[in-house]
């Protein structure tokens, strides 16, 4: 298994980053806009991306989470959440073809839970046949401040 950053954690990750650099924070809500891009450590199931990290106290808003990608393959499927659970937002998104496609099917869409550190969340490729490399991936979410 393979792993890769998002340009969003990259900067989020280096010294020094801007505080929030990446994302809109405000007062309720939070934005995180993660581009990643099949690569040959990004292009297998059970590769992995680390996408972004998100502050305590915030509850993912699933509904308003959106994949957009290029045509990447002959089969992709992504699961998005956290290590602890990686499939939480997003389950079996089918994300083979060029389209925008709502994260469904994760756990916290009926039971949402809100987090107590900082946690970053990650994209797994669940399957993954005939991948082209350079093909992007860009997923847009929305967090609540609780």
């Amino acid at each position: 298994m393979a792993s890769i950053d998002s340009d969003i954690y990259v900067v989020q990750n280096t010294q020094p980053a801007p505080a929030g650099y990446g994302s809109q924070i405000g007062a309720s809500f939070a934005y995180y806009e993660a581009t990643i891009a099949v690569a040959d450590n990004f292009d297998a199931a059970s590769d992995t991306a680390k996408l972004f990290v998100v502050p305590a106290g915030y509850r993912a808003v699933p509904n308003l989470w959106h994949i957009n990608c290029e045509a990447l393959g002959t089969a992709a499927t992504l699961h998005i959440g956290t290590a602890a659970d990686p499939d939480c937002i997003a389950a079996s998104v089918d994300v083979k073809d060029a389209a925008s496609v709502d994260a469904t099917g994760g756990v916290e869409w009926l039971t949402p839970t809100t987090t107590t550190k900082a946690t970053t969340f990650i994209a797994t490729l669940a399957t993954a046949t005939s991948l082209t490399a350079g093909k992007k991936i860009v997923i847009r979410a929305v967090f609540a401040k609780m």
